[in-house]
């Protein structure tokens, strides 16, 4: 398997352990559908590169799933204790919140470790690695109705102050995020449009065909 030599690699160099990412997110997280699928740790890959490199610190997502057929890169968001715990949710403390999350210069950021770390252990072919398939997932702990939604202007329009408006605010936002990651940026690397899943959904995209 074209990934495993980069995941043993820091396994065995202690930095990281399989986990999953309600333990990543919240490890005291009461949620009843609590993910079964064994992810990475890949903040913590991050901490031991930059102690390794003497740097400052880059971003990273969260977590990394590897399988034979796909390496994907994970990000987690937690939009509800910041609704829980906001004294009075407004749009702008939303879109004030959002600027911090940075999706792309994670993925970024974590692309780069992975290919430095290649390149200097020599562990597999930088070509290999590229070549490999790819995909980027957002994942948030809001989620709205499996029904079609309006457009995002006119939604934003009609929501009240309802924590279930907040919610669907959030992921709308959330959602036109992902989607402003150019897709061309990523054309050497074979790397799917990044997507939005609630956390509930989660295992789910892991599931056999």
């Amino acid at each position: 398997m074209v990934v495993n030599d980069l995941l043993d690699y820091w396994l065995n160099k202690g930095w990281t352990k399989e986990t999953t990412i309600c333990n990543i997110h919240d490890p005291l997280c009461s949620c009843v559908l609590k993910s079964k699928v064994a992810v990475i740790d890949f903040d913590a890959v991050k901490m031991g590169y930059e102690k390794q490199h003497k740097i400052a610190s880059p971003a990273s997502v969260d977590a990394l799933r590897y399988d034979e057929k796909e390496l994907t890169f994970i990000e987690v968001k937690g939009w509800k204790k910041f609704l829980d715990f906001t004294g009075k949710v407004t749009e702008e403390k939303i879109d004030k919140k959002r600027k911090d999350y940075e999706y792309k210069k994670k993925l970024d950021d974590s692309l780069n470790i992975c290919l430095q770390t290649i390149r200097e252990q020599n562990l597999i072919s930088e070509d290999e690695f590229c070549r490999f398939p790819k995909r980027y997932i957002v994942v948030i702990d809001v989620q709205v109705k499996k029904e079609p939604l309006a457009s995002l202007a006119v939604s934003l329009q009609m929501l009240a102050t309802s924590s279930t408006s907040w919610d669907t605010m959030c992921w709308q936002k959330t959602q036109s995020d992902v989607d402003q990651i150019p897709q061309e940026d990523y054309s050497g690397l074979n790397m799917k449009h990044p997507h939005l899943v609630s956390c509930s959904d989660f295992d789910a995209c892991f599931s056999s065909p």
